[in-house]
């Protein structure tokens, strides 16, 4: 289903609020990272600002079950709906101390002589207002701006915290007031005491980025049976998918997962015939396995 421009207009609420006056809202488009759109817009509505995510369901078929997933129709883009009031400081001030109140389409000095409060419509224009409109409301003017990005070497597309989970070997979950000298040794001696069995190594994983094999199994998609085959069993023969599932569920950094990989028999060897996944797995770690899958077709099904 693909929403057209009538389509999404019927969809969008098109209301008017504000507090204590009202304010005339807007849908604009806001431009997030790929693969962030669903993340995004649980955090806005946590802010209490309204959006709208335009999404389809689909039902995915593996060889051994079925899900249910959502796909963003519109990649790195989300309606928030907003007005006036909520985007510009200085004239939240305005409205607040109540010297100016919106009426009739203006906003105009909140006094006797130019606006009247009606029980059904709430302020409204006096008559002597709407023929003198230019003395006593504000006006607007639009201005549209062109932004010339700059560009420097390793900074194309860099996001800082996806750049910082790199470290996060040792756990998901650092002291922020470690230092980075400190955060080092932690890695380094985790990496070094790594089980080197395929078992124990996912044991651990479990243990430490997610708690339990169940779940492993909800975030995966991978049933808890096998999972717990995948503890027991050191001859257990996983698949590519299975790997990058396991990988992505539980955002192993590059460092951390080739550990766990090598243990499993997709060491670098191996990888160099699996150069798609290899990508998912070395830039995607830190993403939602839901995204993954709806931004990588197949691979993963």
């Amino acid at each position: 289903m693909i929403y057209s421009k009538k389509s999404i207009q019927e969809v969008l609420p098109a209301d008017v609020t504000g507090r204590s006056v009202a304010h005339p809202k807007r849908w604009l488009v806001a431009l997030v990272r790929i693969s962030h759109e669903k993340k995004t817009s649980e955090r806005l509505s946590k802010m209490g600002i309204e959006n709208f995510l335009p999404v389809q369901q689909e039902v995915h078929q593996w060889s051994d079950r079925r899900k249910v997933v959502e796909r963003v129709l519109l990649p790195m883009m989300i309606f928030v709906h907003v007005d006036l009031y909520e985007q510009k400081e200085d004239f939240r001030e305005l409205i607040d101390k109540k010297r100016y109140v919106y009426a009739d389409g203006h906003v105009c000095l909140n006094t006797p002589s130019i606006v009247r409060q009606e029980n059904k419509r709430g302020a409204v224009l006096t008559e002597w207002a709407r023929g003198h409109v230019d003395v006593c409301c504000l006006k607007f003017h639009r201005e549209y701006k062109s932004v010339i990005g700059s560009y420097g070497v390793g900074e194309l597309h860099s996001d800082q915290a996806y750049q910082d989970s790199y470290t996060l070997i040792c756990s998901l979950d650092l002291d922020e007031n470690l230092s980075e000298e400190a955060l080092d040794e932690k890695n380094a001696e985790y990496l070094e005491t790594f089980p080197r069995r395929p078992s124990a190594a996912l044991v651990q994983l479990i243990h430490d980025r997610c708690g339990t094999q169940k779940e492993l199994s909800l975030r995966s998609g991978i049933s808890e049976a096998t999972i717990s085959r995948m503890c027991s069993d050191d001859n257990f023969r996983y698949d590519i998918r299975q790997i990058t599932r396991i990988v992505i569920s539980l955002h192993m950094p590059p460092l951390l997962s080739a550990a766990f990989m090598e243990l499993t028999g997709f060491g670098t060897a191996v990888m160099t015939r699996y150069l798609r996944y290899q990508c998912i797995i070395a830039c995607m770690f830190m993403d939602e396995l839901d995204d993954v899958i709806n931004s990588n077709g197949k691979l993963l099904e």
